[in-house]
């Protein structure tokens, strides 16, 4: 999934589909896909993934049943 933006709101919506597909992976899936393209030096895409990591977090620290 490639997602050029720096829009917060899309950061979350995506996260909400991470959660969906991969549930208690999410944040594992967000890291190693961060990790990918920093390893391709595709910075843009791993500010993203980074940064939906991080909702996925936010969200999962807001409501812990959201994973399951």
């Amino acid at each position: 999934m490639y997602l050029k933006t720096s829009d917060p709101k899309y950061h979350f919506g995506a996260a909400m589909l991470l959660i969906k597909s991969h549930g208690e992976q999410a944040s594992d899936v967000a890291r190693e896909k961060a990790d990918r393209f920093a390893r391709e030096g595709d910075l843009e895409n791993q500010g993203v993934w980074y940064c939906i990591g991080q909702a996925v977090n936010a969200l999962q620290n807001m409501n812990p049943d959201i994973l399951h």
